[in-house]
């Protein structure tokens, strides 16, 4: 058994030294900070942050298939565990007033190339905050880097975007087997506690009721995903389930008045 504790103990070890840094784009003194991160083309500019995210976040400018593209923000992930999955979450979102394009969050990988390669993603087009999270396994081989790429999204000709994002986070999804999509949490709940994020996909029922049975709100998931919805006003104390694929996951939660 000493052996068998070793070898867990020496894993997670491994584990946390793959570790993404300044996810949140500020450094102690809340100045906006590009610390740990590099990017394509333009520099990347500082945003209010996200709702309960501190006070910076990080707006790139689309890229152009005209001029400069891809776009992206991205920070090499040293020390990665071969085949140990990952969960990658944060904020994105499009700017209001400008083009709409996917923008999101990837597993990636930096190789000989000029820019990073994408893999697996998450991506929204709304122009407000919205939660994004995926658990992979990064795909990077023995000659490249794992890489943590945002992909501030894509136009044509005269058009122009904004892409922004904060609280980027990468963690060790301990206890997941391949193919355990349950080993990801049903519900993350934004820092103010006002939105939450629903695990679901698109061919699932969400349902969310409050302490009286009352049903607040009723949707479906999310080709990525994770659908973000708000908490209604007033409300404590909810009851979050989801219904697809012959299964019923259910989740109850506090949240703030």
């Amino acid at each position: 058994m000493r052996t068998r504790y070793t070898v867990i103990a020496l894993i997670l070890a491994q584990a946390t030294s793959a570790q993404l840094l300044n996810g949140s784009f500020e450094n102690d003194a809340d100045e906006f900070d590009l610390s740990n991160w590099a990017w394509t083309c333009d520099q990347p500019q500082a945003v209010p942050a996200a709702p309960g995210e501190g006070m910076w976040a990080c707006s790139k400018d689309f890229g152009n298939v005209k001029g400069c593209f891809p776009s992206y923000v991205y920070q090499v992930i040293p020390d990665v565990p071969v085949d140990m999955a990952f969960t990658l979450s944060g904020w994105a979102r499009c700017e209001p007033g400008f083009v709409q394009s996917a923008v999101g969050i990837f597993f990636g990988h930096v190789g000989t190339g000029i820019y990073p390669t994408l893999d697996t993603g998450a991506t929204t087009n709304a122009t407000e905050w919205t939660y994004l999270s995926l658990t992979e396994v990064f795909q990077a081989s023995p000659l490249d880097t794992a890489a943590v790429v945002l992909n501030a999204g894509t136009v044509a000709g005269p058009a122009f975007g904004l892409s922004d994002f904060d609280g980027i986070t990468l963690e060790f999804a301990e206890g997941m087997a391949d193919g355990d999509a349950q080993a990801t949490p049903l519900v993350r709940v934004s820092p103010d506690a006002r939105r939450i994020a629903v695990n679901a996909l698109a061919n699932e029922r969400i349902l969310i009721c409050d302490a009286l049975g009352r049903t607040l709100v009723q949707t479906t998931g999310s080709a990525s995903g994770w659908r973000t919805l708000d908490v209604p006003d007033g409300t404590q104390w909810v009851l979050v389930s989801v219904d697809g694929n012959g299964k019923r996951r259910s989740q109850r939660l506090i949240v703030a008045q």
